[in-house]
């Protein structure tokens, strides 16, 4: 005689074997109605994400609402920082980090910006620099050209040859001011 253990292990053993048989669509009713349930479902699922999309909407509208004065507070006391924290660099350019007990005020060099005129540049590389024009297309390799240039005076040198670029503007740039706040 099995114990009520075997016995249990026996009945689930047979139930995990034994599986029903799938629905399959036969006919042309069967499809259709089958098409119709597909349907209701899409349908279904199309309702709810318009339903989530309009709440995402909504609570979109509402940060922005309550964001919109707190943004312009944050930039207001940026700029009041950001002026306080350059006096003080013009006064002793060391400080380039002003540590407080809320967070650092820092100033960083940026890179320089440059205005270019693709087409001098090119006709200058193709007759000085052939090196440092790309073809086809033609084009200029103008990250291989700035590492191998210098900057005097807002005009822009080539190291090898000496000469001034012709379409190239450089634009010294402010350094650039963060806040880093502790947590």
């Amino acid at each position: 005689m099995p114990t009520l253990d075997e016995h249990l292990f026996e009945q689930n053993s047979e139930q995990l074997t034994e599986q029903p048989e799938r629905f399959r669509v036969e006919t042309t009713e069967q499809a259709i109605w089958a098409m119709r349930k597909l349907r209701g479902i899409v349908v279904e699922i199309e309702s709810v994400k318009a339903i989530a999309q309009s709440e995402i909407d909504k609570i979109q509208a509402w940060v922005e609402a309550e964001t919109k004065q707190l943004q312009t507070d944050e930039n207001f006391f940026t700029a009041l920082l950001e002026g306080y924290h350059r006096r003080l660099f013009e006064q002793d350019g060391k400080k380039k980090t002003i540590k407080l007990p809320h967070g650092d005020l820092q100033l960083r060099a940026q890179q320089p910006a440059y205005t270019k005129d693709d087409a001098k540049i090119i006709e200058w590389a193709e007759q000085n620099r052939p090196e440092l024009v790309v073809i086809p297309p033609k084009e200029l390799n103008w990250g291989e050209l700035r590492k191998q240039g210098k900057v005097i005076e807002r005009q822009f040198f080539d190291a090898v040859t000496g000469e001034a670029i012709p379409g190239i503007e450089v634009m010294e740039r402010d350094p650039k001011f963060s806040v880093k706040l502790k947590a």
